[in-house]
């Protein structure tokens, strides 16, 4: 089964790889989204399965619960979410726009630390 650290696995590698690409780094920045993506929807109490759902949801709904939670990766994760939600559209959808490396990086690094959190 996959979970959702498995995309911050697969961001982390990427990044770990030689002789890196731009489409490595927006592989990268993308699955780092994602990663924090399922790790907050089910937090959330939602389906991602739910064709209603949509990402802005997410994020609004990540607003709202933050207000309510004294969970610490959830409030790191409303206040990156939209930088990461921007860098995946980017990344998946604005082909002439150069992403580089530290932009990949910034976004993993990110998404690790609300990783953490949770996991402290």
């Amino acid at each position: 089964m996959i979970e959702a650290e498995h995309f911050l696995r697969f961001a982390e590698a990427l990044l770990a790889k030689p002789n890196k690409t731009e489409i490595d780094y927006r592989n990268a920045a993308a699955r780092a989204y994602y990663a924090v993506y399922h790790l907050v929807v089910p937090a959330l109490g939602l389906d991602p399965r739910d064709s209603g759902m949509t990402h802005s949801e997410v994020g609004r709904r990540l607003r709202e619960t933050i207000t309510i939670t004294s969970l610490t990766y959830l409030k790191e994760a409303q206040r990156h979410w939209r930088e990461l939600q921007d860098t995946r559209r980017l990344c998946d959808y604005d082909l002439p726009a150069e992403v580089v490396e530290g932009t990949a990086i910034a976004r993993v690094h990110i998404a690790r630390r609300i990783f953490t959190l949770r996991a402290a």
